[in-house]
């Protein structure tokens, strides 16, 4: 079953991208690069430089690893290149989105995107996130199939699966 792990704020997340057959998401954002791990949302590395002065490719979305992963090249989308995460897994789960009225932080009944994760074997459906003022940023599966993520201009939602 999906389980919401955590949150981690990014500030002026632009791009994200899963690191090649891992749950490892590199994140762009106004203040350099970030790694995390999407099972702990553990941060792994960090660059606080640029990362348009470091050969991010606005026409592929390529971008080079940091740290550890320093070499690997990483395609991250969701702002200025298309979101690149995927939207299923192999065992038959993924993303909908429905238009539903929802309360905001007010209290008001507004009009909403709720993201939900369905797997059409098992017939689960789990509500991940409500979004007042639509999605803005990519959301996704990990290659591996362990880990959910939702980002948005002011952070990061992660969910794994405790199987």
């Amino acid at each position: 079953m999906w389980k919401k792990v955590g949150y981690q704020p990014v500030g002026g997340l632009r791009e994200i991208g899963f690191i090649e057959n891992s749950d490892f998401l590199m994140v762009l954002g106004g203040r350099g690069r970030t790694i995390f791990n999407c099972l702990t949302t553990e941060k792994i590395a960090r660059d606080r430089k640029d990362y348009y002065s470091e050969n991010w490719d606005s026409e592929t979305g390529v971008v080079e690893g940091i740290e550890n992963f320093k070499g690997v090249s990483i395609v991250c989308g969701g702002f200025e290149y298309p979101d690149v995460i995927p939207k299923q897994t192999q065992d038959n789960w993924r993303i909908l989105v429905k238009d539903e009225k929802r309360q905001d932080y007010k209290k008001d009944l507004e009009q909403a995107e709720v993201m939900y994760l369905v797997n059409k074997v098992t017939k689960e459906e789990i509500e991940v996130e409500v979004c007042h003022y639509k999605i803005t940023r990519g959301y996704g599966f990990s290659k591996t199939g362990k880990s959910f993520i939702a980002a948005h201009a002011h952070g990061i939602n992660f969910w794994a699966r405790n199987e």
